[in-house]
């Protein structure tokens, strides 16, 4: 099935290529998989993985993933 990618901030340098930030990637994954396939797929370092979203909802790993839903990956966030 047809699952859409989003990866942010410092969790980009992972990829090769590494995506324009906010660009969306398209990735062939078996049915009945969960967002830990994905991160496992992109090479992700799940302890980095700390904010999910699945179709602009917040996600944990153990969910499924479904035909064209959009999944985003961020790493931890901070500010002041």
């Amino acid at each position: 099935m047809l699952v859409y990618v989003k990866v942010f901030a410092t969790l980009r340098e992972y990829l090769d290529p590494k995506p324009e930030i906010g660009i969306k990637m398209e990735m062939e994954m078996d049915e009945g998989g969960v967002i830990s396939d994905l991160i496992d797929m992109l090479d992700l370092p799940r302890d980095e993985v700390k904010i999910i979203f699945r179709n602009n909802s917040h996600a944990n790993v153990e969910d499924k993933v479904e035909q064209d839903d959009v999944i985003a990956f961020f790493p931890a966030v901070g500010g002041g």
